[in-house]
């Protein structure tokens, strides 16, 4: 049975940096807006919205965040099975830890009939949740930074892997080694791999009726060309073939549909 001291949620954005500080037991930390760094101990992490960090008792922490953030901040007691490490994961697509959290902090807010077992009961859920997303081998601060950084800028056509240097005080040799050690793949084919992912999702998901002009832009793709090309290169076919491919449309026609299954 889990016991929760306080729950709440940041209402405004917080910009700058938040003091050091520490507790007794131990919290969850979700952002619900926002990125920046988050120091625990001597280790300093770069969060984003939807990032769920655990922190264990006793350990100081700080955020820091230019552009500000937001977040809902869990107190409970100290979880035996994590033990006095901390990490952090992110959520899925149906945000279902933003909504487990939004049921913990309704219930103990509102305080009904049984509030306390229904919280703890939540709580139990959320454990469980964190438990599954837990690495089974853990990666190198700078390599899970690296990834961070390259998945929040998925978008943004300006940026190079050689900008992951400006927060990294790694030689660029030497960052690329670990990364690949670590992951496979270069930093270069990592955001190469997650555009090409993030795009099938576009094509396919609940904004299928985007043009692929737009999906491009989303990509990080200023080029609609530039954009079909590298697509093509990674699945074989060009990004409507593959719509249809997928949707059931060209199945037939469509003999490099084999190319859709490559890892990246």
């Amino acid at each position: 049975m889990y016991t929760v001291f306080n729950i709440g949620m940041m209402k405004e954005i917080s910009k700058g940096s938040v003091k050091h500080q520490h507790h007794d037991c131990c919290e969850i930390v979700y952002y619900t807006e926002g990125s920046g760094r988050l120091k625990i101990g001597e280790e300093t992490f770069f969060f984003k919205e939807g990032d769920v960090t655990y922190i264990p008792p006793g350990v100081y922490h700080s955020e820091i965040s230019k552009n500000g953030f937001k977040n809902i901040f869990c107190l409970l007691h100290p979880i035996e099975k994590f033990g006095a490490d901390f990490f952090s994961a992110h959520d899925n697509y149906d945000q279902e830890f933003k909504q487990i959290l939004l049921l913990i902090l309704r219930n103990f807010l509102i305080r009904a009939n049984n509030w306390e077992i229904i919280v703890s009961a939540l709580t139990s859920v959320l454990v469980e949740y964190i438990t599954a997303c837990m690495p089974v081998n853990n990666k190198s601060n700078y390599v899970d930074m690296c990834e961070r950084i390259i998945i929040a800028n998925i978008s943004n056509y300006d940026f190079s892997t050689d900008m992951l240097l400006d927060d990294i005080p790694l030689s660029k040799s030497h960052l690329v080694r670990l990364f690949k050690k670590e992951t496979g793949h270069t930093p270069k084919a990592f955001l190469y791999g997650v555009r090409m992912k993030y795009a099938t999702d576009l094509l396919i998901g609940f904004s299928s009726k985007l043009r692929i002009h737009d999906i491009s832009v989303m990509c990080g793709y200023r080029d609609q060309l530039h954009f079909s090309r590298a697509f093509k290169q990674k699945y074989g076919l060009s990004p409507v073939q593959w719509k249809n491919a997928m949707t059931g449309m060209d199945l037939q026609n469509n003999p490099g549909t084999t190319a859709l299954f490559k890892r990246y």
